[in-house]
């Protein structure tokens, strides 16, 4: 168990440091989805892609570690949608002075927002003109409070591949 738990944060740190996210980006504005670290069933790097024709984006990775334990998954929104949409949801919420957390969730493919009473923040979506077919509303006990950045993993282009705590 050591010796996999070493192995595995070995294969984050070189995740981080090969930028491999920002070359998908780059190479594939229309197609690329997020990619994450899955731990179970397997340990596996997940590559999210649109449609049902993925071109050869394994050939991007080039840590042979992390070739091996690469699996491409399609998904409904490209990367690009999602950020347009959660910066259009932010400035929904801004503007109705309605709370609420807002991410992105890469293995769901999806913008969440994240609030207490749902109520209000679906009925704004709903009236608001725009897409917003890739957003979720969804009820939580409380919103984030920042008091202290604890974090652990490594950096990748927009987040990281480990953990925060609030």
């Amino acid at each position: 168990p050591l010796a996999e738990a070493t192995a595995r944060l070995a294969l984050h740190e070189k995740l981080a440091d090969e930028g491999l996210e920002d070359r998908l980006k780059a190479a594939y504005p229309s197609e690329f989805a997020g990619l994450y670290l899955e731990h179970t069933p397997q340990h596996r790097l997940v590559i999210r892609m649109r449609g049902g024709h993925w071109p050869d984006v394994k050939r991007h990775i080039r840590t042979p570690g992390l070739a091996a334990i690469a699996q491409m998954r399609g998904a409904r929104n490209s990367g690009a949608k999602l950020s347009k949409t959660m910066a259009e949801a932010i400035r929904l919420l801004d503007r109705q002075g309605l709370k609420a957390d807002v991410q992105i969730d890469a293995m769901a493919n999806e913008v969440q927002v994240l609030a207490t009473d749902p109520r209000p923040v679906i009925a704004a979506f709903a009236k608001a003109p725009g897409d917003f077919t890739a957003l979720r509303v969804k009820k939580v006990a409380a919103l984030a409070k920042p008091t202290a950045i604890i974090g652990g993993g490594e950096w990748l282009s927009t987040c990281t591949s480990g953990f925060g705590v609030r």
